[in-house]
Parts: structure tokens; C-alpha cells; sequence
């Protein structure tokens, strides 16, 4: 005689011993909760972190960029841009960026000179980023910057302020260090006519000019450090990449996407991310090991009842599934509870704002992104480490043992 399980456990699981098995089983359940609430919530905020940065470097960024495989600058010839005559290229902008010392007055900051010509306001959404001021005149004949405004903070200038300038200083190449510094570095005056904020990475270091005066300042007059690209349609980025780089081989250009100009930050964000995943995985193992205690308890406890259901016509594999139906019973609960509770204090965040990540003015709230991935590595690792860890205390349930 076969005997249905759902009889079964009614019979194991009987009133008079309820109150001792519900307390049992829920600690493992509430463990498994609080494990995969905490889980899914970390997981969501690496990828708010990870969408937030990307944004960050879009904004700033060109969508494509070509650079030197070898050497900083490079010398851009007539032949070179006839490459950028595709159906996919809307604008491009030549761009020369050098490392410098920003000096007003007795103030001195290290940053970054960054000169571009006059397709930069169509490829790039700097222009669209300013707090006061105007962007730079590419028509007129004064050296003008447009700074971070973080920089113009430290820097003590005043936007428009035709009385203070900025100096911009540059080292000289191949030169042997002097008793006279001015011999070792060239230096331009510029007047501040805007500052733009875009993120606490570039607004404290970044200048923006005339890219003749940047290749004036370091005394290269035709030589560029990228060329920024803007594409029409965005979904063909990797078509166009590839027949960008097929035509740029001879030139020993490389293009990169924005993902790969900050490959090193990016694999950074994931590395950390399936660290914390790995770390996790101890903790559901942790968990688990507290399931198989609890089955463990059950099995000893129910140990009389378990001989009747043999003596009825149950086999030890109809008692092993009975005892595995309530394994997954208990993970299921958990990890539905546990996401739930997870998807509500991230929606909370992403929607309120409770948490703010900085402080002061610039403070922002941590940003969130919940992915259907992260719902599934959950599954997988609870139930994958629930089965393994389980197996081992319900494989005891033998005929000659009870």
C-alpha cells in the first residue's frame, strides 16, 4: 500500500506536536529570509552604483574615442579623417588633453587641460552641464576656460571676473630640472567665462579650452590626444567600432567605447560584486548548516512516527521525500519572504531616498537598480547550497535505522 505524502505529514506533523516543529522550522526559515533580503538589496545597489557611474561617464564622455595604441598624442592627418565619413558618424571633435597646474593667485591645483575645437558642443554634454556662465566662443580671440565648478571653488575664481585669471602651467618635454623653474615649464593666462558640474570625478580636476591654445601651451601645434565621436543610432556602437577600427589599423588608432576607456574602474565594480557574492554563499551555507540541524531535530523526533508509516507501507525513500518536500518548503518560504522584503526597502530607497551617499549639498541618494539576474543567482545559490547541505542529514533516514 502506498501511502499520499500530503497524509503523511498530517500524521507526522499532528497538532500535539505543532508548536514544537513550527518553532524549529521557522528559525531556518527566517534565516533564509534575512539572508536573500540582505543579498538581493546589496546586488541592487552594486548595479545602482555600477548604471550610476556609467551615466556619469556618458555625460562627460564621448560615445566612441580614438586614441593612440602606443603614445599619448598623435598627428591627424587629412587622410585620417575621410575614416569618419560613415552613415553612422553624426559629428566628431579633435581634442587635446594634458596633465597641469591650475594657479590663481596663491592657490595651486593639479588637473587636467583639456582643449577642443568647435564640433565639441555637438558631440559632448558638457555644454549642457553648466552652472554659470557660457561656453566657450570659438570665434573669439581671448584665451578663455570653462572650469569644474569644484575647481573654481578651490581655486578661489569668480566666473566672469575679468580682473583674476588662471594659469595654466605644463612641463616642458626632455628638459633637465633647473635652479629656474620657468625654464622646465611653458604657461598660458586664461580668463574663467563658465564652470560646469557633472560628477565629484571630473569637476574638481577638469579644464576646458580653445584646443589651439592647448596645443599652443605645450608646443604642438597639429597634435591631438583623441578624437570624440557622437553616433546617430546608438544600438549599431559595436558595428561601428569594429569598421572604425578595421580603417584606423594603419594609423595605429584604437576606438574605444565608454566602457572601455574605464575597463580598470568597471572590472573593479564587478570584481567586487561576486566577491560579495562569494561571501554570500558562505552565509547561505551558514544557514544551511542551521536547516540541517533543524531536519536533523525532526527526523530524531519524529523517529516513532516515521516506524508506523513503514509499518503501513511506506519505504524509506517515501520518508526521504517527505522530508525533502519540507526542505523546499522551508527554502521557498524563505527566499519569497526574503525577496520581498528586499524589492520593498529598495523600492523605498530608489523612490524616498533613505539612504544618501555623500554629504552636505552634493549628497545624493544611493542609487538602486533592481534586475530579474539577481533574482535568479538567488534562486540558484539558496537552492543549489539548501539540496547539497540537506542531503546530508535526510540521506540517514534508512529502514535499518529506525
Amino acid at each position: 500500500m502506498r501511502l499520499p505524502i500530503f497524509i503523511a505529514k498530517r500524521y507526522l506533523f499532528s497538532k500535539s506536536n505543532r508548536n514544537a516543529v513550527n518553532i524549529i522550522s521557522w528559525i531556518s526559515v527566517i534565516a533564509i529570509t534575512v539572508v536573500s533580503a540582505a543579498m538581493f538589496i546589496i546586488l541592487s545597489g552594486f548595479n545602482g552604483i555600477e548604471e550610476f557611474v556609467k551615466k556619469m561617464y556618458s555625460e562627460f564622455d564621448a560615445q566612441l574615442k580614438v586614441v593612440h595604441q602606443d603614445q599619448s598624442f598623435f598627428n591627424a592627418s587629412d587622410s585620417l579623417f575621410s575614416v569618419f565619413d560613415d552613415e553612422n558618424i553624426a559629428d566628431y571633435a579633435k581634442v587635446l588633453e594634458t596633465k597641469c597646474l591650475f594657479i590663481s593667485g596663491s592657490k595651486e591645483e593639479f588637473g587636467v587641460l583639456k582643449g577642443v575645437d568647435n564640433k565639441f558642443k555637438d558631440v559632448s554634454l558638457v555644454p549642457t552641464k553648466l552652472l554659470e556662465g557660457e561656453f566657450l566662443d570659438f570665434e573669439n580671440s581671448y584665451a578663455n576656460i570653462v572650469l569644474g565648478k569644484s575647481l573654481c571653488r578651490k581655486l578661489g575664481i569668480g566666473v566672469g571676473n575679468t580682473y583674476t585669471q588662471v594659469e595654466v602651467w605644463v612641463p616642458k618635454p626632455n628638459k633637465k630640472v633647473s635652479l629656474d623653474i620657468t625654464n622646465d615649464f611653458r604657461s598660458q593666462k586664461y580668463f574663467t567665462i563658465g564652470s560646469f558640474s557633472i560628477s565629484p570625478e571630473y569637476d574638481p580636476i577638469y579644464g576646458i579650452s580653445d584646443i589651439k591654445y592647448a596645443q599652443k601651451l605645450i608646443n604642438k601645434p597639429k597634435s591631438l590626444s583623441s578624437i570624440e565621436i557622437k553616433l546617430k543610432n546608438i544600438d549599431q556602437l559595436l558595428e561601428t567600432q569594429n569598421i572604425l577600427k578595421k580603417r584606423l589599423k594603419k594609423y595605429n588608432l584604437d576606438v574605444l567605447t565608454i566602457e572601455q576607456q574605464h575597463a580598470d574602474f568597471l572590472k573593479f565594480v564587478d570584481l567586487e560584486k561576486w566577491f560579495v557574492i562569494f561571501i554570500f554563499m558562505l552565509i547561505i551555507l551558514l544557514a544551511a548548516f542551521n536547516l540541517i540541524g533543524s531536519l536533523s531535530i525532526l527526523i530524531i523526533e519524529k523517529k516513532n512516527n516515521l516506524k508506523t508509516l513503514l509499518h503501513i507501507g511506506g519505504t524509506s525513500v517515501f520518508l526521504r521525500n517527505i522530508f525533502w518536500n519540507l526542505n523546499y518548503l522551508m527554502n521557498g518560504i524563505g527566499l519569497i519572504c526574503g525577496l520581498i522584503l528586499g524589492f520593498i526597502i529598495c523600492y523605498l530607497q530608489d523612490t524616498y531616498g533613505l539612504l544618501i551617499m555623500g554629504g552636505g549639498s552634493i549628497g545624493i541618494p544611493y542609487p538602486i537598480d533592481m534586475q530579474i539576474a539577481d533574482v535568479l543567482i538567488l534562486i540558484v545559490l539558496v537552492f543549489i547550497i539548501s539540496t547539497i547541505c540537506s542531503f546530508f542529514s535526510i540521506r540517514k533516514i534508512r529502514v535499518k535505522t529506525l
